[in-house]
C-alpha cells in the first residue's frame, strides 16, 4: 500500500552475469526501458503508470486508477489492440493526456461521473480545448446523480461475485475485483452471474468507448489532412 510504504523505501535487487548484486530504488527503475516490463506487477500494485509498455498498442484508454483498468478489462468488450492506462487519481489523467499527445498516441479518457470526476473532466476540456475534448467522457449515470466504477455494479452483483470467489463476507470492492481479475477459472461464471442492469451499464460504457475512439480517429485523420 503506497500510503504506508514510500517509493524511496522500495528497492529492486538484481544480480548480473558476474553475480554482482545491486539494489536500485524503485522509482529509478522506470528509467530502464529495457527492463520495465519485468517490473510491471510491482508498478501496478503501487498504482504507478508505466508508459513504455503501451508503445506497441494502437489505442489507449486512460482511467483514474488500477481497479478501473481491471473492471473494464473484465466487463467491457476490449480488443487486443487496446491498452488501459491507469492513473493514480482523477487529476492524473490530465498529465497522462499530455504525455500521450506528445507521442502522438491514439487515446481516449474516461472519468468517474462524480463531483471530482466531473471537475477534472471540465478542467481537461478547458486545458485541451473543445476539439481535443471529443476524446473525453464520463461513466454513464442512468438516473443516478453520481457514478464511480464501483457503482457500475447494481443490486447485489458484487456480493454474488464475492460468494462465487468464496471470499469472506467483509471483503470490499477492491478485494473482490482484484481476486476476480486473477481468477481466470471463475471469470466467465462470475461475469455471467451479474444482473441485466449491470450488463446494461457496461454495454453503455462500451458504446461510450467506441464513440470516443471514433472521434479520436477522426481527429487524427483531420490532422493528417492538414
Amino acid at each position: 500500500n503506497p500510503e504506508y510504504i514510500k517509493l524511496n523505501r522500495i528497492y529492486i535487487v538484481e544480480k548480473d552475469k558476474n553475480k554482482n548484486v545491486s539494489a536500485t530504488p524503485l522509482p529509478q527503475m522506470r528509467l530502464k526501458k529495457d527492463n520495465l516490463n519485468a517490473y510491471q506487477p510491482i508498478l501496478d500494485a503501487l498504482q504507478i503508470p508505466s508508459f513504455n509498455i503501451y508503445n506497441d498498442k494502437e489505442k489507449i484508454i486512460l482511467v483514474e486508477g488500477i481497479y478501473d483498468k481491471y473492471v473494464i478489462q473484465l466487463f467491457c468488450n476490449i480488443d487486443s489492440e487496446t491498452a488501459i492506462l491507469p492513473g493514480t487519481c482523477a487529476d492524473s489523467i490530465i498529465n497522462n493526456i499530455q504525455y500521450l499527445n506528445g507521442f502522438s498516441k491514439r487515446y481516449i479518457a474516461i472519468w468517474d461521473n462524480d463531483d471530482e470526476g466531473r471537475e477534472k473532466y471540465s478542467k481537461a476540456s478547458k486545458v485541451f480545448g473543445d476539439y481535443e475534448s471529443q476524446k473525453f467522457d464520463k461513466l454513464p449515470l442512468r438516473e443516478r446523480q453520481n457514478r464511480k466504477m464501483e457503482q457500475m455494479f447494481e443490486n447485489d452483483d458484487l456480493s454474488k461475485i464475492r460468494n462465487l470467489l468464496k471470499l469472506p463476507e467483509d471483503s470490499g470492492y477492491e478485494k473482490i475485483i482484484l481476486t476476480l481479475f486473477h481468477s481466470r477459472g471463475k471469470r466467465i461464471k462470475s461475469i455471467n452471474s451479474i444482473s441485466e442492469d449491470t450488463k446494461s451499464n457496461f454495454k453503455i460504457l462500451d458504446q461510450i468507448i467506441k464513440k470516443r475512439f471514433e472521434a479520436s480517429e477522426k481527429i487524427e485523420s483531420d490532422d493528417d489532412m492538414d
